[in-house]
């Protein structure tokens, strides 16, 4: 994005609207950050760097009141707001620079924060099936194929009909219904997604987990496995979101349960919150479509800091932006058919 409209957006939005736009708490969230290349992600959205994180903690720090997970469902519990300018700072996936590289830093800042893990993958047990892709597409992009390889990995993909002429396009198309594609296309070009786990670790294991909420982080749930919800039945919704709220309320201590929704909570209808709410188990859900309000007063709506450089002011003075025009045309809410 050309510096001009980043300058906008961050100058000129950021400090006007924030003041306007009724949002508290403002939930944000990544997934990673880390200065080395990380293959198993690169391909699938930008991350921030380590200076780019540690600003964005310091424009946190600097223009709100952080809260805690913990903290905040006790407002809720006895009926208050949120204290006036609250921001919860949240991450998806538990992947391992979470206890390497962000945790440091919320410590040196005073910054709680809340780590959404997915209970099949940590301790590195097994590898989520769009890392998978990440993991392939990089393999393909990065190294030569031999010609029988490369009409291999095009025989399997065309009998999947995913369509993209570039294999590393038609990997990352591969949905999660058919992600036993994806040990079929590692055969070919010799990817041992067991051994990567082994060797690399991309996730936390337990006890970086526990460590996590020994000095205050709150732990939360993220699935089982990292589906897309809008591709499940409400049955399978319920039991990935269940199962991973036990898991972390069973093996981490802790006495709330939270819970992110993977990849999106786009399409999630109102009947699986009812059910949800009927457990008792799950005391809030969190979605990913930006600073909006939700149907569902158990759902916060969170905005990433991610795939882009702009510094953090522009990707909320934009966000706010964004949520001004749905104020405008009547779409701030996020339905629930």
């Amino acid at each position: 994005m050309p510096a001009v409209v980043s300058g906008v957006f961050g100058r000129v939005a950021y400090p006007l609207l924030r003041a306007v736009a009724g949002v508290n708490p403002l939930v944000v969230y990544h997934h990673i950050v880390s200065d080395e290349p990380v293959p198993h992600v690169e391909r699938l959205y930008g991350f921030r760097s380590i200076a780019e994180f540690t600003r964005d903690i310091e424009t946190v720090v600097r223009d709100y009141r952080p809260i805690s997970v913990q903290e905040l469902l006790a407002c809720r519990a006895a009926g208050e707001p949120a204290p006036a300018g609250s921001v919860l700072v949240s991450f998806d996936d538990g992947l391992r620079e979470c206890a390497d590289v962000i945790a440091p830093i919320l410590q040196a800042k005073g910054v709680p924060g809340c780590f959404f893990v997915n209970s099949a993958f940590v301790g590195n047990a097994a590898m989520a099936y769009d890392l998978q892709k990440g993991l392939l597409a990089d393999r393909v992009t990065t190294t030569s194929l031999s010609r029988t390889a490369e009409s291999q990995l095009r025989r399997l993909l065309g009998a999947a009909d995913l369509g993209p002429v570039d294999l590393d396009g038609a990997i990352l198309s591969v949905p999660y219904a058919s992600r036993s594609l994806l040990e079929e296309i590692a055969a070919v070009v010799d990817v041992d997604f067991g051994a990567y786990l082994s060797d690399v670790k991309p996730y936390m294991d337990h006890d970086q987990v526990r460590g996590l909420v020994a000095v205050g982080h709150a732990v939360g749930a993220h699935s089982v496995d990292h589906p897309r919800y809008s591709d499940l039945t409400l049955d399978e919704q319920l039991a990935q979101t269940l199962d991973s709220v036990r898991f972390v309320r069973t093996n981490f201590d802790v006495d709330y349960g939270v819970f992110a929704f993977p990849s999106s909570d786009d399409g999630v209808g109102s009947a699986f919150f009812a059910a949800l709410a009927g457990t008792g188990e799950v005391d809030l859900c969190f979605g990913n479509q930006g600073i909006l309000d939700d149907a569902v007063d158990m759902v916060l709506q969170r905005t990433t800091m991610e795939k882009t450089s702009m510094p953090a002011e522009a990707i909320l003075g934009k966000a706010y932006t964004r949520r001004l025009y749905r104020k405008v045309v009547g779409r701030s809410v996020v339905a629930r058919p």
